[in-house]
């Protein structure tokens, strides 16, 4: 019997560099680290990085400036060759990092893709953006109609709209919106700005 027991452990051992590619659940940013390590200096990009999380990386990393890689102190050696990895975090987003093995050494699946919810959703948080940007301070009542209709529109039916902010005393003299997204409660969060 401790036979079999050591040969699971080793064949469970040996498969977790083998984890499956997965799809991304969180498809509206892409996380650019300098190093491969989850603690290391990171730039996030959103829009379209998602596509292309290597490429986007790869163009960050050559820029110089804070969080991009060639100004976190990397120097020179992250740019548009460098060999990268995208990843799966546990979280369902994308993490890009300065090695091919880098998924194995994280125990991080590798990336193979959006998946259709998260495409959808990137997609409405495009829409919905532009609309809040359009005219933000128009009433509430009307930001909560148009945003839960494109929701709907885009498949997002379990999504929530959460405008409890406007009723807080924080918020006095701030009628207009922003938006946030909370992933984890599957939510919209209208933010009331000045």
């Amino acid at each position: 019997m401790p036979a079999v027991a050591l040969a699971v452990c080793c064949l469970a051992a040996a498969g977790w560099g083998l984890r499956p590619a997965g799809l991304a659940t969180r498809a509206t940013a892409v996380g650019c680290y300098s190093a491969v390590s989850l603690t290391s200096d990171t730039a996030v990009l959103g829009g379209q990085a998602a596509a292309d999380p290597v490429a986007a990386c790869r163009d960050i990393w050559q820029r110089p400036g804070p969080g991009t890689g060639a100004g976190a102190g990397a120097g020179s050696r992250l740019g548009p060759n460098t060999p990268a990895a995208a990843c799966l975090r546990a979280n369902g987003s994308i993490a890009v990092f300065p090695a091919t093995d880098a998924c194995a050494s994280l125990e991080l699946r590798p990336f193979a893709g959006v998946s259709d919810a998260a495409r959808r959703f990137a997609a409405f948080q495009r829409e919905a953006v532009d609309i809040v940007a359009a005219d933000h301070c128009r009433p509430r009542g009307q930001i909560v109609a148009v945003l839960r209709q494109k929701l709907d529109d885009y498949g997002l039916r379990t999504w929530s709209i959460d405008d409890s902010g406007f009723g807080q005393p924080w918020a006095r003299g701030r009628p207009c919106a922003g938006l946030a997204v909370d992933h984890d409660r599957s939510r919209v969060v209208i933010v009331p700005m000045p």
